[in-house]
């Protein structure tokens, strides 16, 4: 059996704002082909360290690469070429409202390629069909749910075919169904199309129906590392209580 290689390392990550220190040389891989999550409690630098990983935010030091590639430090053209591999999912879907759902996911194909526009919404339909949205092309985010808004903000994410894909809380505001309907796409796409993902959340259903490892962030380091199925009995107190919600969580 092949050894499973890292797509994404990081290596001594450090972010600091003035005196305060978010991340103090964190250092971790990720599996091609993985479901690797970002677990801790709030205000511990998750979603930063997310926006890193998709080079949205530039860490003070450290070093981030992507595929084999270095690109802490990558500027304009090579960044953008380096990161081609890379989709992101904002936690709100981030879809603009005043375009339709098929607009939305054709914006960075018109952006990032060269195709006619005949192409571009041959394939902005084909992604918005992967997640479960056909027919809904024409329809604008005020006109869907929010399940169906998260739908649609990972078929944007996917519509230049990338290796990874960052999702920052995806299952924050929806109900269990449509919480466990955006599990079972997650799992459908890293199936059958060997998509890794690195997801932000703290829904523990969906970390434990997805995560096939996980970090667990605290006091600007990583406290835990593992399957969740292990951290959840781990011996210490603030990876207990996260995984087994008891009492207050922390550090």
């Amino acid at each position: 059996m092949a050894t499973p290689q890292p797509i994404i390392e990081v290596n001594d990550l450090v972010t600091q704002y003035g005196p305060r220190v978010i991340h103090n040389q964190l250092s971790f891989k990720v599996n091609q082909g993985e479901i690797f999550t970002i677990l801790g409690g709030s205000g511990c630098g998750k979603s930063t360290l997310l926006k890193h990983l998709g080079r949205l935010l530039t860490p003070t030091s450290g070093q981030i690469l992507i595929a084999g590639t270095d690109v802490t430090f990558l500027h304009q053209d090579a960044l953008r070429h380096a990161m081609r591999p890379v989709g992101f999912m904002f936690q709100s879907g981030a879809l603009f409202g005043s375009l339709t759902l098929m607009e939305n996911v054709a914006l960075p194909l018109q952006k990032y390629t060269s195709l006619d526009n005949k192409t571009i919404s041959a394939i902005a339909r084909v992604k918005l069909d992967m997640v479960g949205l056909h027919g809904f092309e024409g329809y604008y985010p005020h006109e869907i749910s929010g399940g169906m808004k998260k739908r649609a903000g990972v078929a944007r994410a996917m519509a230049l075919d990338p290796k990874i894909l960052l999702l920052d809380e995806p299952s924050a505001g929806l109900d269990p169904i449509s919480a466990d309907e955006l599990d079972e796409l997650i799992l459908e796409l890293n199936r059958a199309l060997g998509i890794t993902f690195v997801i932000v959340t703290h829904e523990l259903q969906s970390i434990f129906k997805v995560a096939q490892h996980a970090i667990m962030l605290g006091q600007g380091k990583i406290l835990a590392e593992g399957v969740p199925e292990t951290l959840k009995s781990s011996q210490k107190p603030w990876v207990s209580n996260f995984f087994n919600r008891r009492g207050k969580y922390k550090h």
